[in-house]
Parts: C-alpha cells; structure tokens; sequence
C-alpha cells in the first residue's frame, strides 16, 4: 500500500509541476451542488482529502499489524 502511495504521490508532485500558474484563478466548481471556487481552492481541497485519506492509511495499517501481532489473524 505504501508503495503505491507513493508512486500515486510522485505522479500528483509532476502533474502539480505542469500547472499554469495563469490559470489558479480560473473558476471551477466542487461536487454536484456546483459550490464556486478557483483552480487553486480545488488543489487546496484536494490536498486537504488526500491529508485524511492518508491518515486512515496509517490507522488501517497499525490495525492489521496489531492483529497480526496479537495472534488474531495467522
């Protein structure tokens, strides 16, 4: 699962190198309520979404490690 975070992370990293900046401001919108914002405020939100999905990474992985170590999964 690491592993593959971080090529998904290296992948994000060069995509985010290839931006115009000229286009931060555009307008775009988030989700099917269509909520206003700008280019940048979808990388910010974004970032924000991966932050909490890499959070649940590590908690699933010290969970599957507690139970391999405690005896619960052989």
């Amino acid at each position: 699962m690491l592993d593959n975070l971080d090529h998904a992370v290296e992948r994000a990293i060069d995509a985010l190198k290839n931006i115009d900046s000229s286009t931060l401001t555009a307008e775009r919108f988030i989700g099917r309520m269509m909520i206003p914002t700008t280019q940048l405020g979808l990388l910010f939100h974004a970032a924000e979404h991966a932050q909490r999905h890499y959070g649940q990474l590590l908690v699933t992985i010290k969970t599957v490690r507690g139970l391999f170590q405690q005896g619960s999964i052989h």
